[in-house]
C-alpha cells in the first residue's frame, strides 16, 4: 500500500471512530434527558376543585414528587387543640387536591361553612 493511501485510510478510520463515539454519547444523553422530562399523568376522581365532593387525586407536584392522596378534613388528621384559631377549627377545614391545567397536582385548604365530613364540605345544615 502506498503511503498516501495508508494515511487516507487511517484518517477515514479515525474520523469514523470519533463519529461513532460522538453519536453514542449524544444518544445516551438524549435518553437521559427524555427520561427526566417525563411526567406522570394527573388523575382525579371528583372532577376538579370541588370542596363539596370528596375525591382522590394521583399525580406529580410541580417539584417532581408523585403523590396519590385523598381530599381530607383536618379533623381526620390532626390534634384538635393544635390548629384552633380565629378563622377555623378542625371541624370545618378541608384540604382539596386537584390537577391544574398543566397536569400538576395542587392543594388548597378551604373553610367549610357547615363543617367537613369524609373529605368534603357539608352542603348545608339539616334541621330535624
Amino acid at each position: 500500500m502506498e503511503k498516501s493511501n495508508f494515511w487516507v485510510v487511517s484518517i477515514v478510520a479515525v474520523v469514523a471512530i470519533v463519529a461513532m463515539a460522538a453519536f453514542s454519547i449524544v444518544n445516551s444523553a438524549s435518553e437521559k434527558v427524555s427520561g427526566l422530562a417525563t411526567k406522570e399523568v394527573c388523575i382525579e376522581t371528583d372532577g376538579g376543585e370541588d370542596f363539596f365532593e370528596a375525591g382522590r387525586t394521583a399525580g406529580q407536584w410541580s417539584g417532581g414528587k408523585y403523590s396519590d392522596i385523598q381530599d381530607t378534613c383536618l379533623k381526620d388528621m390532626a390534634d384538635p387543640g393544635y390548629f384552633e384559631g380565629d378563622q377555623f377549627t378542625v371541624d370545618n377545614l378541608v384540604y382539596e387536591y386537584w390537577c391544574d391545567n398543566d397536569g400538576y397536582l395542587k392543594v388548597e385548604s378551604y373553610v367549610c361553612p357547615n363543617g367537613c365530613e369524609n373529605g368534603a364540605c357539608i352542603r348545608e345544615n339539616i334541621r330535624v
